[in-house]
């Protein structure tokens, strides 16, 4: 992870600061994210905790957080979701492997196949049924 790190920061070449403008030639979250193969998200997320990326709202989270709020709280003052608040925060630990997927991803994965089976098949009768037709 922490090589992820070091990788992100080095194809994303320059800190950003929202309060000051960047070269339009500098790599963009985009690109990095297609050349580490991973998320826009998770580079902003990487781009964070290296203190390489900042904008109004990631510094308003992260204030909010060094005043000791919670994350329902964060939630409430700057009408952000949970999962918005979290993407703002660095990462706590870098002790994790990115490899290797949650049960969560893992379940949703599952649920995603299931979901475009019984779509699949429903086209499929669908189709059949309107064969029979003599219309």
């Amino acid at each position: 992870m922490e090589q992820l790190l070091s990788q992100a920061v080095e194809l994303f070449q320059e800190p950003y600061d929202d309060r000051d403008e960047r070269d339009a030639s500098l790599p963009s979250l985009r690109t990095v994210a297609t050349a580490l193969n991973t998320t826009i998200l998770r580079v902003r997320k990487l781009l964070i905790t290296a203190e390489y990326f900042s904008t109004e709202t990631s510094r308003t989270v992260q204030t909010l957080v060094a005043e000791g709020r919670s994350v329902e709280e964060i939630m409430t003052i700057t009408g952000l979701g949970r999962a918005s608040v979290n993407s703002y925060l660095p990462y706590k630990s870098l002790a994790f492997n990115l490899d290797q997927t949650t049960v969560n991803a893992d379940r949703h994965r599952v649920f995603r196949r299931r979901v475009k089976a019984v779509s699949d098949l429903h086209a499929q009768c669908d189709n059949r049924d309107k064969r029979k037709r003599p219309f």
